[in-house]
């Protein structure tokens, strides 16, 4: 009975595994689209490439649930916007005889390549996308090896697509400067080099803070934080963003040579350690803060500049607004009530 059971449960477990890989081999063979340029499921991307007219490759790739390009953290947002409308794209009007010669002039002469793989590397799209039509909604596209041009857009969209593929290729970098669960964080130390009162340690005990200075030589204050004050701090570090990611190595390595405004260390409850550099933005031609117009200027920032520089830990180099990074630039005694 025991052996008849036995064999019983080892034909079910065989006959599962069989069922489990035919639908996964059907639904790796399914059709991409019924649509010429489009993928219906864009989960099934985890490769895309784009080359740009002047020859400049993208490879964007996807790790777990991370993308990156060309080898680095990647914008999700924008890698999202390019999978939906490769989802939605379709031919919105038939190619009309007398604009065929024009578009495949234009798309032999100026044209991105794009290329989209499944996670096997097997090719899933490939087309080209030209110039934008006179209609102000399409734009040219052609397939691989195709001599047949299409008017190409998403339905009830207004506006062309072309620039989401021809998008600066700065576009495509990570502009996040913080990115963190609040709850995962252990600690933060901001030192600032040359206001050394302003820096501090920030330790998490529990439920409770601690806050200490981070030079020896600055006076403690004994005092008892402010409610909240510690949550309230570490709860900015969600999500901040830059306006934008700066390619120039040569300003970032320069950058590096300076004195930071701050440096701040950022410790997980895993003992992950990220660290961030400032330095204030001087437009070009200025020399000193002293020297800024007052478009550059923010009278709440600790330098009265309104942007700075932020190197991460991956070594990209972020500009961002004061009113946005400020939000994490406390000082020392932010945390305590002020005395009467």
């Amino acid at each position: 009975m025991k052996k008849t059971f036995g064999l019983l449960l080892l034909l079910l477990l065989l006959g599962g595994a069989t069922w489990y890989l035919t639908k996964t081999k059907q639904k790796d063979a399914m059709p991409v689209s019924t649509s010429l340029y489009a993928i219906d499921d864009i989960n099934r991307v985890y490769t895309v490439g784009i080359i740009y007219p002047n020859g400049t490759k993208v490879k964007l790739e996807r790790k777990g649930d991370k993308w990156l390009f060309n080898g680095k953290k990647a914008n999700k947002s924008i890698i999202y916007t390019l999978l939906n409308t490769v989802k939605k794209q379709r031919i919105l009007y038939a190619t009309p005889a007398s604009l065929k010669e024009t578009m495949l002039h234009s798309l032999a002469t100026n044209k991105v390549k794009v290329e989209l793989y499944d996670k096997d590397r097997h090719i899933l799209q490939k087309f080209y996308v030209g110039a934008p039509a006179n209609d102000g909604n399409s734009t040219f596209f052609i397939k691989e090896d195709s001599n047949e041009p299409h008017l190409v857009g998403v339905p009830g969209f207004v506006g062309t697509i072309g620039n989401i593929y021809r998008r600066p290729v700065t576009d495509w970098n990570d502009k996040t400067v913080y990115e963190f669960n609040p709850d995962d964080i252990e600690s933060v130390s901001i030192e600032y080099p040359n206001m050394k009162s302003r820096s501090f340690i920030l330790k998490r005990n529990g439920n409770d803070f601690q806050v200490q200075p981070f030079y020896d030589i600055t006076p403690r204050i004994n005092k008892k934080l402010k409610l909240g004050a510690g949550k309230t701090f570490l709860g900015f570090f969600k999500k901040i963003g830059a306006e934008f990611y700066e390619p120039n190595i040569q300003l970032r390595d320069s950058l590096k040579q300076l004195v930071p405004f701050a440096i701040l260390t950022l410790t997980e409850k895993n003992k992950q350690q990220h660290t961030s550099k400032f330095y204030p933005f001087l437009p070009q031609g200025i020399a000193s803060i002293e020297d800024l117009p007052a478009k550059d200027r923010d009278p709440n920032s600790p330098l009265g500049v309104n942007r700075y520089f932020v190197i991460t830990e991956e070594d990209a180099c972020l500009l961002t607004q004061h009113r946005v990074i400020g939000k994490v630039l406390w000082q020392y005694k932010d945390f305590f009530d002020s005395p009467k």
